[in-house]
Order: C-alpha cells, then sequence, then structure tokens
C-alpha cells in the first residue's frame, strides 16, 4: 500500500479485512494484513466509507461512494462486490446513509440529499427510502430528517420488523444545513408500516439511540436550556428519567452506554468546558429505564462526551 490508512475492520471470525486508505482507496487481505489487493469491482478512488453491517459481521459489508448512486456491498468477505444503485446522492448533513436491519436482511435505509448544487441552495435537504429487496428498489418515506434507523434491534425485539424511527425538521421547506434545533423543532416519528404513515412519538428531541433492551431520547425544549431523557421499552410507550441528586448540576447531555442486558447506564453531562469535561454516571434501579441512582461521580469524557467510546452513544 503507498497510502497511510484511514478506516478498517476484519471481518468477525476471520482473518480478512478491508481497510480504507487516505486516498479513499480500498483494499482487502486474506492474511491478515501480509498482503493486500484492491478489489476489481471498486474502480472508484474516492470512496467515503466502509461500513461492516453489524448484525451480519461474519460476512457482510458496504462500500459508500458519496460523489455516486452506485455503491457496492459483499456478503462473502470481500471476495466479490456486487453494485446497486440508490435514488440520491449520499446526504451530507451528518446522518448515516446506510442502514440496515437486525432481522430482515434485505431491508436497508438510505438517507440522501436533494436540490443541494451546493450547500446554500435554497431547499437543499435530507430524504429518507427503505429498500425491501437489498437495494434493487426504493421508496420515499421521509424528508428533512437528521436520522432514522429500523426500530428492532436483537434485544430490543418488541417493534414489528416493518417498524422504523425517524427524527426530523418539522418543516417542508428551507436549507437544511442552516436549520438548528435552538431554533427549528425536530420531532422523534415512528411508523409501523415501512414508512407509509407516521405518528409522533416526542416532540424536540435532539436525539435517540438502543442499548440492549432500552431506547433513550434526549429532548430539549424551544428556549430552554437543559435537556430531558425520555426512555422506551418498545418504541410506543415513552416515561421521562428522573435522576438521583440532579439539581447538582444542570444536564447539557448524556452519554448511553452500550449494553446488552440488565440496567441501563446513562452519564449526565455535568460541565462542558473545554478541557474540563466530566459527569455523573447513573444505573437505571427499575425495569423501565425511568429512575437512576447515582453509580459513579466525576466521570472522565472526551471533549465530545464520549465515556468510552467503542460503547458508547451520544444523546446531545
Amino acid at each position: 500500500m503507498k497510502h497511510p490508512l484511514q478506516s478498517y475492520f476484519y471481518f468477525n471470525q476471520s482473518s480478512t479485512i478491508v481497510m480504507r486508505d487516505d486516498f479513499g482507496l480500498v483494499h482487502v487481505s486474506r492474511d491478515a494484513g501480509a498482503s493486500w489487493v484492491r478489489p476489481p469491482q471498486l474502480k472508484a478512488e474516492d470512496y467515503e466509507s466502509i461500513l461492516l453491517d453489524p448484525y451480519r459481521s461474519k460476512s457482510r459489508a458496504y462500500i459508500i461512494d458519496d460523489d455516486s448512486t452506485t455503491q457496492f456491498w459483499t456478503e462473502d468477505q470481500g471476495k466479490t462486490f456486487n453494485k446497486f444503485n440508490v435514488p440520491l446522492l449520499a446526504n451530507r448533513m451528518g446522518a448515516d446513509a446506510i442502514s440496515t436491519h437486525a432481522t430482515e436482511s434485505s431491508y436497508l435505509l438510505w438517507i440522501g440529499q436533494k436540490d443541494c448544487d451546493s450547500a446554500i441552495s435554497p431547499n437543499c435537504h435530507s430524504v429518507a427510502y427503505v429498500s425491501t429487496n437489498s437495494g434493487y428498489s426504493w421508496k420515499e418515506i421521509a424528508s428533512y430528517v437528521t436520522k432514522c434507523s429500523f426500530a428492532r434491534e436483537p434485544e430490543f425485539a418488541r417493534p414489528s420488523k416493518d417498524t422504523i424511527l425517524c427524527q426530523g425538521f418539522d418543516v417542508t421547506i428551507g436549507n437544511q444545513h442552516a436549520m438548528k434545533a435552538s431554533t427549528t423543532a425536530r420531532k422523534l416519528k415512528r411508523s409501523t408500516n415501512l414508512g407509509a404513515s407516521w405518528t409522533t412519538v416526542l416532540d424536540s428531541t435532539i436525539s435517540y439511540a438502543t442499548a440492549g433492551e432500552y431506547m433513550i431520547a434526549a429532548q430539549l425544549e424551544m428556549g430552554a436550556s437543559e435537556m430531558k431523557l425520555f426512555s422506551s421499552l418498545d418504541s410506543v410507550t415513552w416515561t421521562r428519567g428522573t435522576f438521583e441528586d440532579d439539581e447538582k448540576f444542570p444536564d447539557y447531555g448524556y452519554t448511553l452506554l452500550d449494553a446488552s442486558t440488565g440496567p441501563a447506564f446513562v452519564e449526565v453531562f455535568g460541565s462542558k468546558d473545554l478541557g474540563a469535561e466530566f459527569g455523573t454516571l447513573y444505573k437505571s434501579i427499575d425495569n423501565a429505564a425511568q429512575r437512576f441512582k447515582i453509580s459513579l461521580d466525576a466521570v472522565n469524557q472526551d471533549k465530545k462526551g464520549y465515556v468510552v467510546p467503542s460503547l458508547s452513544l451520544l444523546l446531545r
């Protein structure tokens, strides 16, 4: 390889590595990095991301090119790469371009961007699509979104396989790059029929995440300075969380620590001053993650808010 490594992953329980270098070239090694080849199907020279399917980590991955509507995936550990087409170029607004499903291997979500000749185009915005046939056809389901995902997870299994959650701005016009949560409301919506119809489950949300059997969402009401945390076991019923000694510090944000079973662990930001970031780690003391008790005080976090980066899901 001629260029420095940018990102990589191993296929689980194998010696096969997929790597993207600083120039956006994709390389594959089948001997744990001793030798490398460039797959002949991947001819572009500026791939933006390589993504291991978290639910099929032994075999499946996606190669994303932000400047093309042709994308690639493999389901045989990179031996071959098959192309599929997406409706729009990948969004450049911070949302994950592609998402997979925990139990339905042919289900995909894609978030592209529309009317974006430049970042200041007056109606530049994101558009979400769903596919149920591995990307061979797509259906538009939402616009002006900041995040979409299939609700069902390995442990968060109560939602139906066709349930989708999307968080987005409550507008249908304008430049999405210029929109901020402090001035433009975002709503968390749920669809149980693959985006055919939607129900609002929470207003004024900042973000949401799933860890184990819990789904957690952060809410910041218009004009407020502190956040509120809500939890759900099914994505339908949401309850506001309460924290022991919460009056000590303002709630500037939350970090949900990933856990497959048992109680939920949430770190509440206590300070966001650069170089002096810290928070308090709380542990849920009921089965619905509604009440939290202090587990550890004065917890270090990095400037982004992560406690343990590989196990943290940021809500801010």
